[in-house]
């Protein structure tokens, strides 16, 4: 007979429910150790499961309404890539070894060589990704061919702007016209920033960008070639 009991209690313990449920306002997380459901923040600021008066969570007048944390996660940086060989000229016609600028190869990569007081510019067309939130800039790797005495090459650049349902954007935005290229045996890596004037960047918007080697800046002229080995579309998402 007592073993019969003893199996009887035994089945009521494995029996019993471990979880409250749904409809427990108080339930959120496990059980804690005297079988209640609440909640509490601990000494080290951990929400654990938990019962104390002045810091479980769930009852009418322990809500909670504001949360601290030591960091968070909100964006993540994102990138499109355009390679060389993958720009045009201006004008839609594809870049050569012949062609104004000229498709090269320099340093072991692919890139777009303008040479003294060529000024043409070459453009590359994307469509901002549905993920976009915010940040939207371009950096282009490039360098000079040669630095002369006056310094190097400045990088022109403008953006053209299209949404569904609204007339074309006939007129480039000029970017700043002043984003020099430092670098001559070693790359450089210079960001072109959306002003006010194009920060209408949004998800869904298709973009022109067009560069080109500003031979007529504020500094005056420059000598050597400017050289891009890529551009990136950089974001928040």
């Amino acid at each position: 007979m007592f073993k019969k009991i003893s199996l009887f209690v035994l089945f009521l313990l494995l029996s019993a429910n471990v979880y409250a449920g749904m409809t427990d306002e108080d339930t959120f997380g496990g059980q804690n150790s005297d079988y209640t459901y609440r909640m509490e923040c601990n000494v080290n600021g951990n929400v654990v499961p938990g019962k104390d008066s002045s810091t479980s969570f769930g009852t009418t007048d322990k809500r909670w309404s504001d949360g601290y944390f030591d960091a968070i996660h909100t964006t993540d940086q994102k990138s499109i890539h355009f390679s060389p060989a993958e720009m045009t000229l201006n004008t839609s016609a594809p870049l050569t070894a012949s062609s104004t600028p000229v498709l090269a190869n320099n340093n072991a990569m692919t890139s777009i060589v303008w040479a003294d007081a060529e000024v043409t510019p070459i453009r590359i067309q994307f469509r901002i990704p549905a993920d976009y939130t915010d940040g939207g800039n371009f950096r282009v790797l490039a360098s000079n061919g040669s630095l002369t005495s006056s310094g190097g090459n400045f990088i022109g650049w403008g953006i053209y702007e299209n949404v569904a349902g609204t007339t074309w954007d006939a007129v480039r935005y000029n970017g700043a016209l002043d984003k020099e290229v430092l670098g001559d045996t070693t790359p450089d890596e210079v960001t072109l920033m959306s002003s006010t004037e194009a920060a209408t960047f949004a998800a869904g918007r298709w973009v022109t960008l067009e560069i080109w080697r500003d031979n007529v800046n504020a500094d005056g002229a420059r000598t050597a070639n400017m050289e891009v080995y890529g551009i990136d579309f950089i974001y928040d998402a």
